[in-house]
């Protein structure tokens, strides 16, 4: 009976407990800046600020990379990876493959040849490698310059290189002696009297310089025109200072 009572006297203590009323609240996001510090995942945020259904995203890890330095896709739909260590790998259905093993410092320029393969530039022997689709690599072009930091094809089937003879990135001395690694980072400026120059390379046949900058550092270049008449070619510079 009187275990009985005390239940009683619980279950009234409870019930006796008044319920704190909760408010509806409500906020309107309708502009982007509304977004602004969002971690949007999956989804996309429009002029007007509605929100739409994002592009499917997936990663493949290169580990035996630690810097990418540039990407191109292939005839196939298979991705080229140009890194540090000058290792070119190609990525295909996720998995990743080095295709090419260098000793430049770096492989910084990559373009598809339009076959299959791809063309890939050096950072420290200014050297130009062909990668074929079916797996045969071969040097192209041997640079007088340091570094071929830029490449593009042209609708002839020529492939333009931008050769710079100081290079555009430098490497840190490694943190301690048991860390042999090198750290790489683009230059804050570039090296006084420094150059950079433009080739057109006929695969097996020949190579012309075309064109030399005016500015030292030619990062980025596109090849117009069509077949029937000649390439225009587009670079993206930096000054000196």
């Amino acid at each position: 009976m009187k275990h009985r009572a005390w239940l009683m006297t619980t279950l009234f203590l409870v019930l006796a407990v008044p319920a704190s009323a909760v408010e509806t609240q409500l906020w309107v996001t309708d502009s982007p800046s509304d977004y602004a510090r969002s971690d949007a995942r999956g989804v996309v945020v429009g002029p007007d600020g509605v929100l739409a259904v994002g592009p499917e995203s997936e990663s493949s890890p290169a580990e035996s990379l630690d810097v990418v330095w540039a990407v191109a896709v292939l005839g196939d739909g298979s991705v080229a990876i140009a890194g540090d260590r000058g290792r070119l790998m190609r990525v295909t259905r996720g998995k990743a493959t080095i295709v090419l093993d260098t000793d430049e410092s770096n492989l910084v320029s990559l373009v598809s040849d339009g076959k299959g393969g791809a063309y890939a530039g050096g950072d420290s022997k200014g050297r130009v490698f062909a990668v074929r689709a079916g797996g045969a690599v071969s040097t192209v072009f041997d640079a007088s310059e340091d570094e071929v930091r830029a490449l593009a094809v042209a609708p002839d089937g020529s492939l333009y290189a931008a050769a710079l003879s100081s290079s555009s990135i430098v490497s840190d001395e490694p943190d301690s002696k048991d860390d042999d690694s090198d750290k790489v980072t683009p230059v804050t400026a570039p090296v006084s009297g420094s150059r950079a120059i433009v080739y057109r390379i006929v695969p097996d046949s020949s190579v012309t310089a075309v064109w030399t900058s005016p500015h030292p550092l030619v990062f980025a270049l596109a090849a117009l025109g069509g077949k029937g008449g000649p390439a225009k070619i587009v670079a993206g510079c930096r000054r000196g200072r």
